[in-house]
């Protein structure tokens, strides 16, 4: 599966994706526990930031930006990492068990202790305490297979969806 997301970023960046070591990515400590996303870091993150299902997939210095951005350092200090954004912020991450996750950028309001988000079954907003649970319960689940979920945005299946999502 990781050969045919390592050709997928070769053809969409139009270069071969990078090989980084555990020191290089110790940043990602947390996240090279899991097997799957080890594999990725390790193996196909590209040179450059590319476009893929309308969102901007993540190179290792992209990686790292997020973790200094919102919500990427919110997300980061709660177990997710930003793999991909949209233009207008919004982010794909995946937690420690490599499942991938929709986070709206304006869901997450650390200064002010609070988590707000729209309830997708009711269209109410909901405001909660910042805390673990609340921001799970703001993400938007999007798959629990990681390598099958970046092949489908890597072949542009996921953009409406994500669109809808944005």
């Amino acid at each position: 599966m990781f050969n045919t997301i390592r050709s997928l970023v070769h053809a969409r960046s139009g270069s071969a994706p990078e090989k980084h070591d555990k020191v290089e990515l110790s940043e990602f400590a947390p996240w090279l526990e899991s097997p799957c996303l080890q594999k990725y870091l390790t193996t196909c993150l590209p040179k450059e930031t590319y476009a893929a299902s309308g969102m901007r997939v993540k190179s290792i210095r992209g990686l790292l930006d997020e973790l200094l951005g919102s919500p990427g350092v919110d997300l980061r200090e709660r177990g997710y990492l930003v793999i991909a954004s949209s233009i207008g912020g919004n982010a794909i991450c995946v937690d420690i068990n490599a499942s991938v996750f929709w986070a709206d950028h304006s869901s997450f309001y650390r200064d002010l202790d609070l988590i707000s988000f729209e309830d997708r079954s009711t269209g109410n907003w909901i405001k909660l305490p910042f805390n673990d649970q609340n921001i799970r319960a703001a993400l938007i689940p999007l798959s629990h297979d990681f390598p099958d979920f970046m092949t489908q945005l890597l072949h542009d299946k996921l953009e409406s969806k994500l669109d809808e999502l944005d």
